[in-house]
């Protein structure tokens, strides 16, 4: 069984205007594309000024620890994390003046209060929740990173994410490992 299809001929102006209206067609869908596959800008600095303020917020819940904890182990962890994310949040501050990218000037409202609830524990329920509460954040910011180290265009975001992400899965590791002696002990 075959289809018949009818012939139909255009005439050469309707040609023109039906292949001026497939190319206008195919030009818009191709941008499209181009444009929802590259993350704007505003996505850019929204990131940028994510991971600054979770800095700030590290750097300050390490240095609750340092005060608080009697835990050993806590305070290694707390003093590699204070080292490495005060360092990151000052490579931050130059990259956003570079970029003319504002950064926030302190952690957001839901870092404070989970900052403010980890302040009020003490002893191993203290430990346990900083140690825990890091376990969760690093694994958000490595795979945050990861997405827009794959999205980045801009060759100093992606050289300043390819210097976080091996620090981020190393905070990552340490965390876990104290999690893993505190729970043999």
């Amino acid at each position: 069984m075959s289809c018949y299809l009818p012939r139909i001929a255009l005439q050469p102006e309707i040609h023109r205007t039906w292949t001026c209206y497939l190319k206008r067609a195919l030009f818009f869908v191709l941008t499209s594309i181009a444009t929802a596959c590259v993350p704007s800008n505003a996505e850019r600095n929204k990131f940028l000024a994510s991971a600054y303020q979770d800095s700030l917020a590290e750097v300050q819940l390490c240095k609750l620890a340092l005060d608080q904890s009697s835990d050993g182990e806590v305070k290694t962890l707390a003093r590699r994390m204070l080292d490495d994310h005060t360092a990151a949040a000052q490579e931050l501050e130059t990259l956003a003046g570079k970029l003319s990218i504002p950064l926030p000037r302190d952690i957001s409202d839901k870092q404070k209060s989970v900052l403010a609830a980890i302040k009020r524990l003490s002893g191993p329920e203290f430990n346990t929740r900083f140690v825990d509460y890091n376990i969760d954040e690093h694994e958000v910011d490595v795979k945050d990173f990861n997405k827009q180290l794959a999205a980045a265009s801009d060759a100093d975001v992606k050289a300043f994410i390819s210097r976080m992400l091996p620090m981020l899965n190393a905070h990552l590791d340490l965390a876990r490992a104290v999690q893993q002696k505190s729970k043999t002990q």
